[in-house]
């Protein structure tokens, strides 16, 4: 089973299978459910990291 991914602007990421970390960025409130079937979270921070 995987978690769906979307970042801040509604654009896909990889999915994960790391439901510990998931369950603690729902519980800090820095991401929130979209859907549950399938589930799918929206992360609610920018995670991007510029590496040029």
């Amino acid at each position: 089973m995987v978690v769906y991914v979307l970042d801040v602007n509604g654009n896909p990421m990889m999915p994960t299978s790391r439901f510990g970390k998931v369950r603690r960025l729902l519980k800090d409130k820095k991401a929130k459910v979209i859907r549950r079937n399938p589930f799918t979270i929206k992360l609610l921070y920018s995670s991007f990291v510029n590496k040029s």
